[in-house]
């Protein structure tokens, strides 16, 4: 059976204390241009975030609202309420970024997230809230150096 989930997408917020700002990307989106979003909540990443920004792809204003961040584990639920929809996401803290896969459907989607080197990836994945995030390692087929040339990445419990 095929069914297809609705309201995809992916924000990648920079973490500065109770302030998290970022590239917000949704798969309809024409031409894949990206909107940007800006949250003000507590600096634990865990509570009440006022969205204080939403700008669509096109810099037009998009909506108003605010998401409840809760931490379990070494995930993130993230969920948006907004006049128009909610949304439901997973995420996952790797350094000083915040990266959540969401979606419109009760259930989040999977997420990922990597930080790049000159050798490969180093980074994270979850999907769902039971069990534990699990690592990744990509590394380039032609990388000289073996995995000193793979990046430190931080993955925060």
């Amino acid at each position: 059976m095929l069914f297809e989930v609705t309201g995809l997408g992916v924000v990648v917020y920079s973490i500065r204390g109770g302030t998290l700002s970022g590239p917000r990307l949704m798969e309809s989106a024409v031409g894949g241009e990206a909107g940007e979003e800006v949250l003000e909540g507590p600096p634990s990443l865990d509570g009440k975030f006022a969205i204080k920004r939403s700008v669509n792809p096109y810099g037009a204003d998009n909506y108003s609202g605010f998401a409840q961040i809760s931490k379990r584990g070494d995930r993130y639920r993230v969920a948006w309420y907004t006049p128009q929809l909610a949304y439901t996401g997973i995420g996952l803290r790797i350094a000083d970024k915040l990266v959540v896969a969401f979606s419109a459907e009760s259930t989040a989607p999977g997420v990922l997230g990597y930080c790049v080197g000159p050798g490969g990836m180093a980074g994270a994945g979850a999907e769902g809230f039971s069990g534990a995030a699990y690592r990744l390692h990509l590394q380039r087929r032609t990388a000289t150096g073996g995995a000193d040339a793979l990046p430190s990445c931080e993955i925060a419990p």
